[in-house]
């Protein structure tokens, strides 16, 4: 992959309010971010992987997390679903005129979010409460053992260091599920069967705090593409689709 720039702990830095809560200069993290875009972009493409900017045109980079309500606490690369399959969701959870002249929502999707914040670099998996028709879908595949199973499977599959919860906020909550819970079928159903459509956060992600080594090495860059491919593939099983459709067996 193309090199890109590192992060270095004055771009955490340039994120945190000063005591008039003004921020740092962030134009040099931007770029950064906007860089690691460009060189990971094309690789999702060749992997035929099928994430979108869904308002390329506004910019790559946006100025607040999809985890939060509030503006200017993360900056964020936000990958989803293209603004036409986009459409076509909206206008299933009943917002057909808003659909019909583009007025859509990254937040109603799916994402995987790349994101630095103060107090971490994340790539995660985050499916907002406003994502509903697609949290229906992931409630409906959750009634139905055998996809449970797939997803605990997909889940074990991820590598040593991702978190799973079902919090608000760009800081990662103490209340979540580790890799290492994963393997307990018993934890899992237990847990997941607390998912409330509607009204909780799906996330799932891997965090690097600002002195941690991995930000540094050469290789981080495909170290991110790992995690992002492995994103994919529980992003794929959640993802509403015309063949992916297991709103029938939500109980609402």
């Amino acid at each position: 992959m193309t090199n890109v720039p590192a992060f270095e702990p004055a771009d955490f830095e340039a994120l945190k309010e000063d005591q008039s809560g003004n921020n740092g200069d962030r134009s040099k993290t931007k770029n950064k971010l906007t860089a690691w875009h460009r060189a990971i972009y094309p690789q999702l493409r060749t992997q035929n992987i099928d994430l979108h900017i869904m308002f390329e045109e506004q910019g790559v980079v946006t100025d607040h997390s999809a985890t939060s309500i509030h503006k200017g606490d993360a900056l964020a690369i936000q990958y989803t679903r293209s603004r036409s399959q986009a459409r076509v969701v909206e206008r299933l959870m009943g917002r057909e005129e808003a659909a019909a002249v583009g007025d859509v929502s990254t937040r109603r999707h799916p994402m995987i979010e790349l994101r630095i914040a103060p107090e971490a670099l994340a790539i995660e998996l985050v499916v907002a409460p406003e994502a509903r028709w697609d949290q229906a879908n992931l409630a409906g595949k959750l009634s139905i053992d055998r996809h449970s199973q797939a997803l605990y499977s997909l889940l074990r599959s991820m590598g040593s260091n991702f978190a799973m919860g079902f919090w608000r906020g760009v800081h990662r909550n103490e209340l979540h599920l580790t890799t290492a819970q994963f393997y307990h079928p018993q934890i899992m159903d237990e847990w997941m069967s607390t998912f409330e459509p509607g009204q909780d956060w799906f996330r799932l992600g891997v965090w690097y705090e600002p002195e941690d080594d991995a930000l540094a090495h050469t290789e981080f860059a495909n170290t991110i593409l790992g995690h992002i491919r492995a994103l994919y593939g529980v992003y794929k099983h959640i993802l509403w689709a015309s063949d992916n459709n297991f709103h029938d067996f939500y109980k609402r």
